[in-house]
């Protein structure tokens, strides 16, 4: 589960020029299975080690109501695993605030780590 928060700037009409943080939480962080004798245990990390902040840029390719997403981003905080993460996703405008997308989460540019389905709203200040 990620909570995100960016700042957008529409540079044209077609494109948006974003930065902003991530807030992640990942059960499967260090999950491993020990097997010791005949018993199958689980080993768990704490939680505090399952809790990523990241930064990222995007941008933002418009199509009408309908946008392309290309993000990398870098985690600050993040225990296990590589701390560089990419996103590349498609959003769907519903009106001037509301919207819906999908993302693929990757990261080293090539090994998908996620699939994300996201719902936000636009706050225009």
């Amino acid at each position: 589960m990620t909570i995100s928060a960016a700042l957008q700037q529409q540079i044209s009409y077609k494109f948006k020029f974003c930065g902003g943080l991530d807030i992640s939480y990942d059960e499967s962080t260090g999950a491993q299975m020990v097997i010791l004798n005949p018993q199958t245990n689980k080993v768990d990390a704490p939680f505090g080690d399952k809790i990523g902040i990241g930064i990222f840029t995007s941008g933002e390719w418009i199509f009408g109501k309908l946008s392309v997403i290309g993000q990398p981003g870098y985690y600050l905080k993040k225990m296990y695993g590589d701390k560089w993460y990419q996103r590349l996703g498609i959003k769907y405008h519903f009106g001037r605030r509301l919207f819906a997308g999908i993302n693929i989460g990757a990261i080293q540019f090539t090994k998908a780590d996620l699939i994300e389905w996201n719902l936000g709203y636009r706050v225009k200040w």
